[in-house]
């Protein structure tokens, strides 16, 4: 039992501290929630899916560095044009995003949603002398890094059935098909009825 708390206790340590592995076990989980859905609800094959799912990794891997570059711009920004950030204004209605500032308080009690929103805000709300950000600067900048990911993994998600599945001709022709040999087989037992 103590070295399964000892394991955890490792894991949670790096999932709060490095943002590379905090994003590696956060794209992980927003590929296998795609593929899930793509087993569930699609008529894709399993190895369609697993191109699916790997053309989403490598999309939220492209795409992450973008956000987190546009959400830092976005972020600096709103931080000169406001340099007081707004106060504490906005900081109750924003607590109950995940990494914000005022979020670890509110998850405190919620496993997963806990250690997320501690780990969002040690990631994106404190600069590296130690200091906090203002949620006007950190905001964008967490939802650049954090979420332009998953938008581009279930983009693509929901993009690729369309792109692998089989158009809605070539379905009808199969079930015409389907029909036209139970038909003809159905024929040939009338047809071997009758001349009994």
């Amino acid at each position: 039992m103590r070295k399964a708390k000892d394991i955890f206790k490792q894991y949670d340590d790096l999932y709060t501290k490095n943002e590379h592995f905090k994003d590696a076990i956060d794209t992980l989980f927003g590929a296998s929630v795609a593929a899930t859905g793509q087993a569930l609800f699609t008529d894709m094959s399993p190895e369609e899916i697993a191109a699916a799912t790997a053309m989403g990794i490598g999309g939220a891997y492209l795409v992450r560095p973008i956000g987190k570059r546009v959400g830092k711009f976005a972020g600096n920004k709103l931080e000169q044009l406001t340099p007081d950030g707004f106060g504490n204004r906005f900081n109750a209605p924003a607590s109950l995003i995940p990494g914000t500032p005022g979020s670890p308080e509110v998850y405190k009690g919620v496993p997963v949603l806990g250690q997320r929103a501690r780990a969002g805000y040690e990631q994106n709300f404190k600069r590296p002398d130690g200091s906090d950000k203002t949620l006007v600067e950190g905001l964008p900048y967490m939802l650049g890094r954090e979420y332009s990911d998953a938008a581009a993994q279930g983009l693509i998600g929901l993009a690729t059935p369309m792109m692998f599945g089989k158009s809605v001709d070539e379905k009808k022709a199969e079930e015409i098909a389907k029909l036209e040999q139970a038909l003809a087989e159905l024929q040939g037992d009338v047809a071997s009825v009758i001349t009994q």
